[in-house]
């Protein structure tokens, strides 16, 4: 079963991330580093095309984690909420048993950013959220 959306939602979930993302790309060099090491330890999905995607809600719960204390706690949250609003239903596999139905863009190599950042800015997902922004702020620390 693959998962099922409601999009009249994904306005919020845009809003949450862009205010967690202006907080990330505000955070110091060695704190963004730390974020971008914590990419790895989020529920990733290795098949070939999709290697560097991750679940949107596994990762902001590793960022929950406390060696990641200049985030707040409270936009993490924000972003949680508003994807379990968007996702209506999603069914695990013992292979990705934490994943919640929801996967974003979360490179773990450099290169392979730097490579697909400029196609990936003009994704609609990308301009409503600033995630690709994001990213460059984390990948780039």
């Amino acid at each position: 079963m693959p998962g099922y959306f409601d999009l009249s939602k994904l306005s919020a979930l845009n809003t949450a991330l862009n205010a967690l993302g202006v907080s990330m790309r505000q955070l110091t060099p060695d704190a963004r580093a730390r974020v971008f090491a914590r990419i790895e330890d989020a529920q990733r999905f290795q098949y070939d095309e999709f290697a560097d995607y991750g679940d949107l809600i596994d990762f902001m719960t590793v960022l929950l984690k406390p060696d990641l204390h200049a985030l707040n706690p409270q936009e993490i949250n924000n972003v949680i909420t508003a994807a379990q609003d968007v996702i209506i239903a999603n069914k695990t596999t013992k292979r990705f048993v934490r994943a919640t139905g929801l996967s974003v863009w979360l490179p773990i190599d450099k290169q392979w950013f730097k490579d697909h950042a400029q196609r990936y800015k003009h994704l609609r997902f990308s301009m409503n959220s600033q995630w690709g922004e994001t990213l460059s702020a984390i990948v780039e620390a």
